[in-house]
């Protein structure tokens, strides 16, 4: 799984970047099959955003949270992109 993680008018430092990839990795448990995420920061001045598009064979998941802090917001985002990933399952499955 690839993973590029990208700030929008801001530095991210590294220890966000570790928490990033460590949410992220609640991903890869779910399902081996994801080739690229790409995560996209965004702060202003009363929220911060966290935009993330995950690529899986044959489609392309994508959640987007804003809170206060870029902890909270790639949480919420990546809690999104669970729920999305399990359907893509199933529809795997043919459920």
């Amino acid at each position: 799984m690839q993973v590029i993680i990208q700030g929008h008018g801001i530095n991210v430092r590294d220890e966000l970047k570790e928490y990033i990839e460590k949410e992220l990795a609640r991903l890869e448990k779910l399902h081996d099959r994801i080739t690229d995420v790409d995560v996209v920061l965004d702060g202003k001045l009363h929220y911060k955003e966290a935009n993330i598009k995950v690529s899986v064979p044959e489609d392309l998941l994508i959640a987007s949270e804003k809170a206060d802090k870029f902890e909270v917001a790639t949480k919420a985002a990546v809690d999104k992109l669970v729920d999305q990933l399990k359907k893509y399952k199933e529809k795997l499955r043919g459920h």
